[in-house]
C-alpha cells in the first residue's frame, strides 16, 4: 500500500518511540509486517509485538 521500496526511507512510530531507516525489502516477513533490530536509535525499539504506523518518508539532501 505505501509503496516502499528496497533502500527507502521509512518512518516508524510506535507508542512515544520513533526511528527512521531505510527499508530492506525482501520479501520474507509476512504483508503488513515490519521487523525491526532493537537497536536502531537512542531509545531501543520495543521488545513486544506491538501495533504501530508506518509512513514513507523523502529523504533531505544538503547540498554544502
Amino acid at each position: 500500500k505505501l509503496k516502499v521500496n528496497d533502500g527507502d526511507m521509512v518512518q516508524v512510530k510506535v507508542g512515544d518511540v520513533e526511528v527512521r531507516v531505510r527499508a530492506h525489502v525482501n520479501g520474507t516477513a509476512p504483508e503488513g509486517v515490519v521487523l525491526l533490530p532493537r537497536h536502531l536509535a537512542d531509545s531501543a525499539t520495543p521488545m513486544t509485538i506491538e501495533a504501530g504506523q508506518v509512513s514513507k518518508v523523502s529523504e533531505l539532501v544538503v547540498e554544502g
